[in-house]
């Protein structure tokens, strides 16, 4: 049963864990990414192949595919969002995370010097003046006691190509695409400290996502 409480929409964890399957194969590229399925909002000449995608494209595809998937028709996505995903119009640099706040999908973070929740998607960039380093990503995971970050992204960089966790490895390289529950001994992985110096400039939101046991579960 779909949860709204406030216009707030949830979702459960497993809706979105069993969309990960749909972008296996899949590599990184800014120029022509492609999604893996129909969502609402994008034409039908964005539909793979090839098999690749980019960090806007990713979230969006991820996201609004379990959204939909479990409110069906109480959830709207539209032409105007999708281009808000892409960063397409002017006057919000911080439009992906604008996006998922304004649908109901998530809750604004006020204070980005906490360690962010499970399932929080983020806006970040390196300047602003002029617009340089921009990256939208989530947190899977982070661990108190380390500060380690756990993201679910698509890059190029960080030990990846395509979906997967910076500094961890792509969805493909792990069993079952699962990080492993021990995923915070990796020491390669970065604190949130250096995330924020990494994007000093940033927005926030939790997504409104229950059930949340995957990671810690290992399966």
């Amino acid at each position: 049963m779909a949860t709204e409480i406030n216009n707030q929409k949830f979702v459960p964890e497993a809706a979105l864990i069993e969309l990960l399957p749909a972008f296996s194969g899949y590599t990184y590229d800014l120029q022509e990414p492609r999604y893996p399925y129909e969502i609402p909002g994008i034409s039908s000449s964005l539909l793979e192949p090839p098999k690749a995608n980019n960090c806007c494209t990713f979230v969006e595809a991820l996201l609004v595919k379990a959204w939909v998937d479990v409110h069906g028709a109480d959830f709207s996505w539209t032409t105007t969002n999708h281009k808000q995903m892409m960063i397409m119009l002017p006057g919000d640099l911080f439009s992906p995370v604008t996006a998922v706040i304004k649908t109901g999908m998530g809750v604004e973070v006020p204070d980005k010097d906490e360690l962010p929740a499970p399932w929080t998607i983020i806006q970040g960039w390196k300047s602003l003046d002029p617009p340089n380093g921009g990256h939208t990503f989530m947190i899977l995971d982070a661990h108190p006691a380390t500060q380690r970050i756990l993201t679910l992204e698509s890059n190029k960089a960080f030990d990846m190509d395509g979906p997967g966790c910076r500094r961890h490895g792509d969805l493909d390289s792990f069993p079952n695409q699962h990080p492993g529950s021990d995923w915070h001994a990796n020491s390669k992985l970065w604190t949130w400290q250096r995330f924020l110096g990494f994007y000093p400039h940033m927005k926030l939101a939790r997504l409104n996502v229950e059930d949340i046991n995957w990671v810690a579960s290992g399966s």
